[in-house]
């Protein structure tokens, strides 16, 4: 997805010998309410899930049980099992990115720095085969324009203040349903504007007081 759009898509069962099994993202291409699952890589690159550059957008989208192989071993082949994010400006915001395996950073990897912005996201459950930095092994890197991430291990947020640690209270992940229960900190704990009117189910993307962090918004009744 260079300089289009592509929105309301599933992308599963992809294989690649390069960086994207499910996508690249780059130049000012959009990706909005997708599922990107079960895609796979065979060397050792990363961005098994999504990789990422430019002024790439990938938004309310989830990215769950990609995973990087490397002769016959899960999670062996490179970083960003979910999303790598390689170079310039990418933005990952309302995203859920769950169950991906990489050997750093199982959910993302950020390559980019302070250039990267990651927002409303749920960052959870991820894997690595060989990361123990302080991110391990939800996210790997760092920088100033992660703002509300909710993740097992705090990003060190320095601008906006505000990230939420601990279990998102999915429905059922294990089965793929990653709607939050209505306990969950996530529900109506987004900072940002909803950019579409409904999340990758169909349902109004706000439906509380504020948007939901993460892909899909619960049900407030």
């Amino acid at each position: 997805v260079g300089y289009g759009r592509l929105r309301w898509c599933i992308v599963t069962d992809n294989a690649a010998g390069g960086r994207g099994g499910g996508l690249a993202i780059s130049g000012s291409g959009l990706v909005s309410q997708c599922s990107v699952s079960s895609n796979r890589e065979t060397i050792c690159w990363g961005g098994v899930g999504v990789v990422m550059s430019g002024n790439s957008i990938i938004e309310h989208s989830i990215v769950f049980d990609n995973v990087n192989w490397n002769n016959g071993v899960a999670g062996a082949g490179g970083p960003g099992g979910g999303i790598d994010l390689q170079s310039n400006n990418p933005t990952v915001r309302n995203c859920t990115i769950y169950g991906n395996c990489g050997t750093t950073g199982g959910g993302i990897y950020n390559n980019c720095g302070n250039g990267a912005k990651i927002h409303d996201c749920i960052v959870w459950g991820n894997m690595t085969t060989s990361d123990t930095s302080v991110g391990a092994p939800n996210w790997y890197g760092t920088g100033n324009k992660i703002t509300n991430v909710f993740s097992s291990v705090a990003w060190g947020v320095t601008v906006g203040d505000h990230e939420l640690v601990g279990n998102p209270d999915f429905k059922d992940a294990a089965h793929g349903d990653f709607r939050l229960k209505a306990t969950s900190l996530c529900c109506d704990s987004a900072w940002g504007v909803a950019t579409v009117e409904r999340d990758f189910l169909g349902n109004p993307r706000v439906r509380g007081a504020k948007m939901d962090i993460g892909a899909l918004e619960s049900d407030p009744n």
